[in-house]
């Protein structure tokens, strides 16, 4: 409970919250609570964080297989936000936004897109980073949606060395073939 005050507990006890017995009333009260809730944030923006947190984590646990449409708007929102970035990182991220955006049909779901990145990752590893680290930043700054976000990793790629380095007798014989 946010407010420990008698007053406020007695208030909590009054509250009663009836079961629907129609998706016609469940939708009714729906609306009411939600009406509610826009009052309560009007009066009290400070619990605005608060709300959200819990109807995102009252969501996450009810809503399977939710999906967002991408528009055209959206891609337009992030081509204004890299506006800031150098030419090449413009033109890279695009190109794995538009990619990406044509193999999941402009739809993005937690699965799809678990599904998706794994996939780029067995074709290749560097790809697949390329295009996650751009749908982080679409989902993030665009989208705002944390469970999209949340839903895949970015994939590691390493970056070693392809050649295995030289022994010192392949270099002595290298100098003596020179001189």
């Amino acid at each position: 409970m946010l407010v420990g005050s008698t007053a406020s507990q007695q208030a909590l006890q009054q509250l009663t919250i009836r079961k629907p017995q129609s998706l016609g009333r469940a939708a009714i009260a729906l609306d009411q609570h939600i009406r509610g809730l826009e009052l309560i944030l009007e009066k009290y923006p400070q619990l605005s964080n608060v709300a959200y947190q819990k109807l995102v984590e009252l969501l996450r646990s009810r809503v399977r297989g939710y999906s967002v449409t991408v528009t055209r708007e959206h891609v337009e929102a992030f081509e204004r936000m890299l506006k800031s970035k150098a030419q090449k990182t413009r033109k890279e991220r695009m190109m794995y936004l538009r990619r990406a955006l044509e193999d999941l049909g402009w739809e993005f779901s937690a699965e799809r897109l678990q599904e998706y990145i794994a996939e780029l990752q067995e074709k290749s590893p560097h790809v697949a980073r390329h295009v996650a680290v751009t749908l982080k930043s679409f989902i993030k700054h665009v989208l705002r949606d944390p469970n999209l976000y949340s839903a895949f990793k970015t994939p590691r790629v390493e970056y070693g060395l392809t050649a295995e380095p030289l022994t010192l007798e392949e270099v002595r014989a290298v100098a003596r073939a020179i001189e």
